[in-house]
């Protein structure tokens, strides 16, 4: 979701260089970059990637949806958790800006601890225990359950990520925030097959037994995540690259202002210094709007390809062994994309294309059975929808003042509602009219975000630089 030294400097390095390729090479810095706080980030995301791909994605889905025989009620465990997200995300955001972004990170260590053992205790009671009376209790204890992953996870979206961004000098943001989502990504490979093999030692069937194993895995894997949790340190965090006073101002609502004379001088770059402070705003509203289209599908995916393509648990966790391959390599592609064409057109490009995807596959519905041609087309959409996100996220922690990245790194719970809100809706509507009008709504709503996204292409200057480039 190797504890080192930080080297930390009180020097302040100007955000505007005369030399704007001055600050392109960041090994000029390879002590400080790879710092305390970034590590323990880079080691949490990797566990955490390997621990939410065993047992959150496709497993939990199924085994609520058998133990209820219902999409509507997978649908609401999924609506709980992003409704915990919502309630807490900004009153956490603000903790962290005003008091401790580590101590607000500690306390979700603690979060984390308590999410564990209700989601195992839940698991194992309803697997041994599946009768009509005793259905309800294990219900309710799994919407509680992840209730509390929630919290977690809005934790470590926010604050650890603010955090994360401190920790990084102004333009390096971009690398290091897609080396924390391909390390995610990437290990959540390993999930997948840990799943396989736990199936293929039973009898790769879709019982409530084997997908209990599995999900208590999947809470082992997490457990060392609360631990790291509690060694961020506010203290350790990188000076520099910020601001300076002689190359920046503060508007007055916080956002940084170029002051670069030269840059002033071009309509572009009045236009950009006037509207520079709704670029985080655009970059929120349009992932809100993703958040509500994937909802509404993301978690009957692994329905679709159980009930419509007749696909054994082995074979789709064998679908999410290889989606993590593309989606780090579409990121890859993406990051290089961007700097030829820049983040935001890169961001338009590449969401559009998964919307178009999608759009495919509701309209081949006559070849909604046939695994060889959803399950590829599912793969890119996947990967495409997904490649611009570390992109989006360093351009908001770019353009918003570091006394506020907190919140603005909460917000992303309110987008996560959205994601998790909108499954209640997905489930009904797969209930009512099957998974392939319920894409087709998904592909709809996300094609509004994309016109979102694109209003931002004459705001965010090409190259990721503190200099304003022409596009």
């Amino acid at each position: 979701m190797g504890i080192s030294e930080l080297i930390t400097t009180n020097e302040k390095t100007p955000l505007m260089s005369p030399h704007p390729h001055q600050h392109e090479n960041t090994s000029r810095f390879p002590t400080t970059l790879w710092s305390h706080n970034v590590k323990l980030a880079m080691w949490i995301s990797i566990i955490t990637g390997i621990g939410d791909s065993t047992w959150s994605g496709t497993v939990i889905v199924s085994y609520i949806y058998i133990l209820t025989n219902s999409n509507s009620f997978a649908g609401f465990v999924e609506a709980a958790q992003g409704m915990a997200q919502l309630l807490t995300a900004l009153p956490v955001g603000y903790l962290a800006d005003r008091n401790s972004r580590s101590s607000v990170i500690r306390w979700g260590g603690v979060i984390t601890l308590i999410a564990i053992v209700i989601t195992s205790l839940a698991v194992y009671i309803g697997e041994r225990d599946s009768a009509e009376d005793n259905k309800n209790f294990i219900f309710y204890s799994l919407i509680t359950g992840v209730s509390l992953w929630g919290v977690s996870t809005g934790i470590i979206r926010g604050p650890l990520k603010a955090l994360y961004a401190d920790s990084l000098p102004t333009g390096t943001r971009s690398k290091f925030f897609s080396y924390l989502y391909n390390s995610y990504t990437f290990c959540g490979i390993v999930g997948p097959i840990v799943s396989i093999i736990v199936f293929t030692l039973g009898d790769d069937q879709w019982h409530l037994t084997t997908l209990r194993d599995v999900i208590l895995v999947g809470m082992a894997i997490e457990a060392p995540i609360a631990f790291l949790m509690f060694f961020f340190d506010d203290k350790k965090i990188i000076l520099g690259r910020e601001s300076t006073e002689e190359t920046d101002k503060e508007d007055e609502d916080g956002s940084p202002r170029n002051m670069n004379d030269k840059d002033n001088n071009s309509k572009l770059e009045s236009f950009r210094d006037r509207f520079r402070w709704t670029i985080p705003y655009f970059i929120f509203v349009g992932s809100v709007i993703i958040g509500l289209g994937s909802g509404m599908t993301v978690k009957f995916f692994p329905l679709f390809f159980m009930n419509d393509c007749h696909l054994s648990p082995s074979q789709v966790q064998a679908i999410y062994v290889v989606i993590p391959v593309f989606m780090v390599l579409a990121c890859g592609l993406a990051e290089k994309v961007a700097k030829k064409i820049g983040r935001v057109q890169t961001s338009v490009l590449f969401r559009g294309s998964a919307v178009i995807v999608l759009f495919a596959m509701v309209y081949l519905q006559d070849y909604k059975g046939d695994w060889r041609i959803m399950v590829p087309l599912y793969v890119v959409r996947v990967s495409a929808m997904n490649a611009t996100y570390p992109l989006e996220e360093a351009v908001t922690m770019d353009f918003v003042p570091k006394s506020s990245r907190a919140r603005w790194k909460s917000l992303e719970s309110i987008a996560q509602f959205g994601w998790c809100g909108s499954a209640a809706i997905g489930g009904i509507l797969a209930d009512a009219n099957g998974y392939p009008f319920t894409f087709l709504i998904t592909a709809c709503i996300q094609s509004v975000a994309v016109l979102m996204f694109a209003c931002l292409l004459p705001l965010v200057p090409c190259e990721e630089s503190s200099r304003v480039i022409e596009c």
